[in-house]
């Protein structure tokens, strides 16, 4: 099961926080679609349907 946190506290994030990208544009998190690996960079989507990398909005996503 995939869950997302914010890198600088901890706090994991869930369908419909705000979250803000690293231009300080707001957003709203839908899900997770991919881990965080020593290889790859993770990837969440956003409610507009928009494909990201997690640390676009220091976020992590792992595999729990």
């Amino acid at each position: 099961m995939l869950k997302v946190f914010d890198e600088k506290t901890g706090k994991e994030i869930k369908k419909g926080d705000e979250i803000t990208d690293f231009r300080g544009e707001k957003h709203f998190f839908k899900r997770a679609d991919r881990a965080r690996t020593e290889n790859k960079s993770g990837k969440i989507c956003t409610a507009d349907n928009r494909e990201y990398y997690d640390k676009v909005f220091g976020l992590i996503v792992k595999d729990e």
